[in-house]
């Protein structure tokens, strides 16, 4: 057995957080690089293709957005077992998140399965090439919740880099199969052919995946591969409070494009272009978010309160100074970084001003997930899934609703956002101020 868990309690914070982030973004990153190059390959099959990758990968967000959320919960769970002692523990709980996983991922894909074409209409893209590709694409549903799991444990044992490993193999080697199927083969398999790809690179992912972090972990008694309880309940029901977060932010996507509509074609292609490239400039972002849930994990199964609130104080001193820096490096080049996705003149001239805009929002990202995260690894989701509710489907139409009414431009949307954020984030920060141990006591961390 190969002994390669890194105990994220030992060593300065700052160290171990510059640790941990580089790798998660890498990881995150390229995450999001698969559907950039998958759109990359649609676009040489033509408008339609795109429109029907556009529709399918909505579908599949919403079919595993709570993957990400029990992603988080093995991470909490694993980092508590692994810095308490409790090594015979890791590897029925790993056991444990994957049979849950498998189940809910299962579960959701035969739904869509059966209402697929339901689903497909709603979103204006049903029938055809698109009903076709998510056909193909659903057994990959629970195959991306294993995946996820595996995510979870990689990061709360401090293995961030090795995932990012696997995850950059596996990129090329989607990429790779994409380019024999769509430029070397002859064949034309359309976007089922992505699908085809997508099936395969998660498989090998998580099989490799599966077999590098299982030879790290101690071995354990027997009936493990059986449902317990007691490992898989607080699992649960702490992954699903997380992934409902992840659906508040699509829903929070949804009631932008419905206030947005009133301005027209222009207002909502530079609203995309924005969504996009906010995507790229949070990962870091979310990857501080991961690392400090990682060691707050880990901080307090070892019953360290005081390093509790030194993670979260170091994330946010360490996030707030550089998401100033990036916003105001992004603000700069906000012109050259739009024009790399659009020659069209008035969308190009709209996108500009919402990502000078939007990249503000940098820092409210950092206050809400810095401190989101730090109360989700002693497992207190609840400040999470508030602060998405209030802020996506609560405070944003709110302020969106006035701004229709009061302002004649569709920028006064992003102010919106902007605002929701810095509130959110700092009555988020407020409350783990307020919830973390180590102000004053010196007892071990107890969760609640």
């Amino acid at each position: 057995m190969k002994q390669a868990v890194h105990d994220l309690n030992q060593g300065p914070v700052v160290r171990q957080l510059l640790q941990q982030i580089l790798p998660l973004t890498l990881g995150l990153l390229l995450m999001l690089l698969f559907g950039v190059a998958d759109a990359w390959f649609a676009g040489r099959l033509g408008a339609e293709a795109q429109a029907a990758l556009a529709t399918g990968s909505t579908v599949f967000y919403l079919l595993v957005a709570l993957a990400y959320g029990y992603s988080q919960s093995t991470a909490v769970f694993l980092g508590q077992a692994h810095a308490a002692g409790q090594v015979a523990q890791l590897r029925p709980q790993l056991v444990q998140a994957l049979l849950g996983a498998l189940s809910v991922g299962c579960v959701l894909g035969a739904l869509a399965a059966i209402g697929l074409e339901g689903l497909l209409q709603l979103l204006g893209g049903g029938g055809g090439m698109a009903h076709r590709y998510l056909k193909t694409l659903l057994p990959a549903v629970p195959l991306f919740y294993l995946l996820m799991v595996l995510y979870g444990a990689f990061n709360g044992l401090g293995l961030a880099v090795l995932f990012s490993r696997i995850m950059l193999a596996s990129f090329g080697l989607g990429l790779l199969c994409n380019a024999w199927l769509f430029l070397w083969s002859g064949w034309a398999p359309g976007l089922v052919g992505l699908a085809w790809t997508t099936l395969l690179v998660q498989s090998v992912a998580l099989l490799w995946g599966g077999y590098l972090l299982w030879r790290r972990l101690p071995p354990s008694g027997v009936g493990m591969w059986q449902l317990q309880p007691a490992l898989l309940g607080p699992w649960f029901k702490l992954g699903t409070l997380a992934g409902l977060t992840f659906l508040f932010i699509a829903g929070g996507t949804y009631v932008l494009f419905v206030f947005i509509q009133p301005w027209g074609a222009v207002a909502q292609a530079s609203a995309l272009l924005v969504l996009r490239l906010e995507q790229l400039w949070s990962m870091p972002v979310i990857a501080l978010g991961y690392a400090v849930l990682g060691m707050v994990a880990q901080a307090q199964g070892a019953g360290l309160p005081e390093r509790v609130r030194e993670v979260w104080r170091s994330g946010l001193w360490i996030g707030m100074p550089l998401s100033l820096l990036f916003a105001a490096a992004l603000y700069g080049l906000a012109p050259a970084l739009c024009a790399g996705f659009t020659t069209e003149p008035a969308v190009l001239a709209q996108a500009i001003q919402g990502v000078r805009i939007m990249c503000w929002c940098a820092l409210g990202y950092v206050l809400m997930l810095v401190s989101g995260q730090a109360l989700q690894g002693l497992q207190r989701p609840l400040c999470n899934f508030l602060g998405g509710l209030s802020r996506h489907l609560l405070l944003q139409p709110l302020l969106f609703w006035w701004a229709t009414q009061h302002v004649a431009s569709s920028t006064s949307l992003w102010w919106s956002i902007l605002l929701a954020a810095l509130l959110v984030g700092a009555c988020m920060v407020l409350v783990a101020w307020r919830q973390l141990p180590g102000r004053a006591s010196r007892q071990p961390v107890m969760a609640t």
